[in-house]
């Protein structure tokens, strides 16, 4: 997949010095060249070698508009300065850009438009980091705009970890990166995006959930990177190898209907191995091994008005209802009644089991966790 990679400056800022250098690890570069993995490495890795992300990094488009961090973000003519921006560099570059390289499945939209502004972020309305989309009838090479991407090149420059050790080894953070390429890919968030206590979800401790870690089965699974094994309605003997390092994991569904899209419990055996490795422990991610329950209600909207990330019915800003959310092994809710990120008291280990139950009250199943070595044995029944 071949992505394109704009960077922004401002009429009253200087240019970022090295920036096409800092973009060039940031996207393109080696685990080792960034001390933990750049937006290639880590989506290699993560879909277990089914997605290959190669960027195009332009030289500066100079904007005429000048910065100001409490920008509203708002414009006369394009409706959002964003927007105006975006337009004005398409067409800056089309005499040199051939656009249609940029539509990997030919759908007649460039797949995504990185636009990277050399200044820094702030808590404004248009300075931070988000995936949108432009609707333009304007045609570049047989192509038409659609997603894009807008964040600050100073997000590179943050730190991965409380632990100053940790931070001082990565030279380059592409964790925001990363997580917005994820609503590119269609991808929603896992976090209460209506609160800032983050509520709920994962417990902080996916790539979709708070910046960090792996991507979750269930994200996985949607982009088609595993094949899980589905219990429907017979009971179940499954071992799993490690999630982070095979992709296992199963898939319990109440209506199966062929598709990810549903109500369903998901089994995987968390170890904090591959990309939850380096900060283990951190962030909603646990130390130990142990086996992963979420309860995830996928179901999709009759009518979708917005975007890919935006199918579902159901999302992580309503607590009686979540798109998903974990089943925590020591029972006290903390995850979603005090926004408690993930941590080793939430995993279920060898001995252990639990009786489980649909969003409608009825008897889903009960999950019994049998053995847990270099893999761990679940056992699955499906009747009372």
């Amino acid at each position: 997949m071949q992505i394109l990679v704009i960077p922004v400056a401002f009429s009253n800022q200087p240019i970022y010095d090295g920036y096409k250098e800092l973009l060039e690890i940031g996207f393109n570069g080696t685990s080792a060249d960034t001390g933990w993995e750049s937006l290639n490495s880590y989506y290699y890795k993560t879909s277990f070698g089914k997605l290959n992300i190669n960027a195009t990094i332009l030289d500066a488009y100079q904007s005429n508009i000048a910065y100001d961090e409490t920008d509203d973000g708002e414009d006369e003519e394009y409706g959002y300065t964003d927007y105006r921006i975006l337009q004005e560099a398409i067409e800056y570059y089309d005499s040199s850009i051939d656009y249609s390289l940029y539509d990997s499945n030919n759908d007649g939209y460039i797949d995504c438009i990185y636009l990277v502004y050399l200044a820094p972020y702030s808590d404004s309305d248009l300075y931070w980091a988000y995936t949108n989309t432009y609707s333009s009838d304007d045609i570049f090479d047989n192509k038409q705009l659609y997603t894009y991407m807008w964040l600050s090149i100073e997000f590179f420059n943050e730190d991965i970890s409380s632990n100053s050790e940790i931070s001082d080894s990565v030279t380059v953070n592409c964790e925001t990166l990363i997580h917005e390429t994820g609503h590119a890919l269609g991808l929603d968030d896992y976090y209460d995006t209506k609160k800032t206590n983050r509520n709920g979800g994962y417990g902080s401790g996916v790539m979709m959930d708070y910046n960090t870690g792996d991507h979750d089965s269930y994200s996985k699974a949607i982009l088609g990177w595993i094949d899980p094994w589905v219990v429907t309605n017979t009971n179940a003997y499954i071992e799993l190898s490690s999630f982070a390092l095979t992709g296992d994991s199963i898939f319990i569904a109440k209506d199966w209907n062929g598709s990810y899209f549903g109500e369903f419990y998901i089994v995987d055996f968390y170890t904090p191995e591959g990309l939850n490795e380096l900060t283990a422990g951190e962030r909603g991610k646990p130390s130990i091994s142990g086996i992963r329950i979420s309860h995830l209600d996928s179901t999709l909207k009759e009518v979708v008005e917005y975007a890919a990330y935006d199918v579902t019915k159901y999302n992580n800003s309503n607590n009686d209802h979540m798109l998903i959310s974990i089943v925590e092994a020591d029972q006290d809710n903390s995850i979603l009644l005090e926004a408690a990120e993930m941590d080793n008291s939430d995993l279920w280990q060898a001995g252990e089991s639990i009786s489980l139950d649909w969003y409608d009250g009825s008897f889903a199943c009960r999950i019994y966790i049998d053995q847990i070595n270099e893999k761990a044995s679940v056992r699955i029944e499906i009747s009372k």
